[in-house]
């Protein structure tokens, strides 16, 4: 018995000829039949599970999903052989490559700007869409096996998707934008320099993703020198946002003002957030703002415009910016343990980590905000040993403040940096700060709650020309604490906390022509 024909539809080039014809007629064998309607439901468990429950995470199960999709393969790559047939390259390629492809995309997910598209969506929400409702390994397979539904499936969508582009975009179209209700002479120079422009801010923006992917990587790969995970509340409103900067009018004329209006919204975290609003045109200078200072407290929104007066006919670049004091806070938590008592659980040939449920990588957390306050080295292993006899060893504790290229924040920079507040128990002082003071110990500024709180500002700095980024120094437990630190206990954690206040700009463009 062979399975029904039906009407390839629109993806009929996708499935090509099946792999095991019994016939002339390319129909696959009942048997060839079976396995793949198998290996199709399998992969759509494997898509489930990935998409809705994983939810692409793999910064948690990043070896799941890599024994999910081998599994994968390795079933496709047997179902799909052909007789007589001893290895087939092209397989093995394409089954590796689409395998690749989901363990690969989570970590270049966060490149897809947030552009809008349409309504509230932006062109990254309709990324993770897609790859959602057109999972590849089900498609591939249903399309080999030649099950009608996965044709009607994919026909629909791509059907859909077409009729609500037409429909929800295309009509969308106000009358006074179309070309015939405004006619106007050939200007080829304002594309001419529209594409200059354009070629030199896509060579910037394309060192600069360059850049800052790698520093997203270097971060979340745990090469860098201090790293932190994101909080809980990543996709909260907090910091601030320069959101629809655009032109009062569509077209401009010599004589008459230009007005740029820009969208401001945040919320503030501990202190209110102060915003000095900028725009300005290189060779022109800058524009006249309405609002030289906003501020905002809690969850607000705002706007502001900036005009600029008596421009010559040509094509304009402005630069809308927004100046604003923000604060982010980090945490680290340490776990340290006797190092004679760890010493004889490995000559039993126990690990310690498992013993006593210590995870051996040192995790911090930041809240969420245009900078990451990383706190957490990977040089550093969890537990740390200590010798209650003679008290030698001193761990690292530090903190690296880097700008986040990507998301909201992708368009700015770090300004200047007042202050980074490190909170130490007060078991511990700090010892061999690098760059700070050539004294090998530095003191608190104060105390209180048994936590000794440390300033580092860059006027402390030993030479001026160096940036302020990362501070690196030693954990030295105080003498007269050495003997009662554990106090019996198998493990003690303590926890360090920091505190960064910082000013962060912002900054985007809009581009427009002014006429005769």
């Amino acid at each position: 018995m062979t399975p029904p024909r039906h009407d390839d539809g629109l993806m009929t080039g996708l499935a090509g000829r099946d792999l095991d014809d019994d016939t002339d007629t390319g129909r696959t064998s009942d048997k060839n039949y079976r396995n793949l309607r198998l290996l199709f439901f399998i992969s759509i468990l494997v898509q489930v599970v990935d998409v809705f429950l994983f939810q692409f995470d793999r910064t948690i199960f990043l070896q799941i999903s890599i024994a999910m999709y081998l599994f994968l393969t390795i079933l496709a790559l047997i179902f799909f052989h052909k007789k007589g047939e001893f290895i087939n390259f092209k397989n093995i390629i394409v089954f590796t490559l689409i395998s690749a492809f989901y363990i690969i995309i989570p970590f270049l997910l966060w490149a897809v700007p947030d552009i809008n598209v349409v309504a509230s969506t932006t062109l990254a929400d309709w990324v993770h869409f897609l790859i959602a409702i057109l999972p590849i390994w089900p498609i591939y397979i249903g399309l080999k096996a030649r099950i009608p539904f996965v044709h009607k499936y994919v026909n629909f969508w791509i059907l859909f998707l077409f009729i609500l582009f037409i429909f929800g975009v295309g009509f969308n179209l106000s009358i006074g934008s179309l070309p015939f209700t405004n006619p106007t002479f050939l200007q080829a120079g304002v594309v001419v320099d529209y594409l200059v422009q354009e070629t030199r801010e896509v060579g910037v923006n394309v060192w600069n993703a360059v850049t800052g992917g790698w520093t997203v990587f270097v971060n979340q790969s745990g090469m860098g020198w201090y790293t932190s995970q994101i909080e809980g509340n990543e996709k909260a409103h907090i910091g601030l946002y320069l959101d629809n900067v655009r032109l009062m009018s569509r077209y401009n004329y010599v004589g008459a003002p230009v007005v740029i209006w820009a969208d401001i919204s945040g919320q503030s975290f501990v202190d209110d957030i102060v915003v000095t609003p900028s725009c300005f045109i290189d060779k022109v200078g800058p524009g006249e703002r309405d609002r030289n200072v906003l501020y905002i407290r809690g969850l607000q929104y705002d706007s502001f415009s900036c005009t600029f007066y008596d421009l010559p006919k040509g094509s304009y670049y402005a630069r809308v910016g927004a100046n604003f004091n923000f604060e982010t806070w980090a945490y680290v938590t340490y776990t340290f343990v006797d190092n004679e008592f760890m010493s004889a659980l490995a000559r039993q040939g126990k690990n310690i980590n498992y013993e006593l449920d210590i995870d051996p990588y040192l995790k911090a957390v930041c809240t969420n905000g245009p900078v990451v306050l990383g706190m957490a080295s990977p040089n550093l292993q969890m537990p740390i040993g200590i010798d209650t006899r003679y008290n030698l060893f001193e761990p690292i504790i530090g903190f690296s403040l880097t700008d986040r290229p990507a998301g909201s924040w992708s368009e700015g920079k770090i300004a200047d940096v007042e202050e980074i507040i490190l909170m130490v128990p007060n078991v511990f002082k700090l010892v061999d700060c690098d760059v700070w003071r050539p004294d090998k110990e530095r003191p608190p500024f104060k105390t209180e709650d048994d936590i000794d709180y440390y300033r580092f500002a860059k006027e402390d700095l030993m030479d001026p020309r160096l940036e302020f980024n990362s501070v690196t120094c030693r954990l030295h437990i105080k003498d007269d604490k050495i003997d009662t630190f554990l106090a019996g206990a198998e493990k003690v954690q303590k926890t360090f906390v920091a505190q960064a206040k910082y000013t962060y700009n912002l900054e985007k463009g809009v581009r427009f022509t002014v006429r005769e």
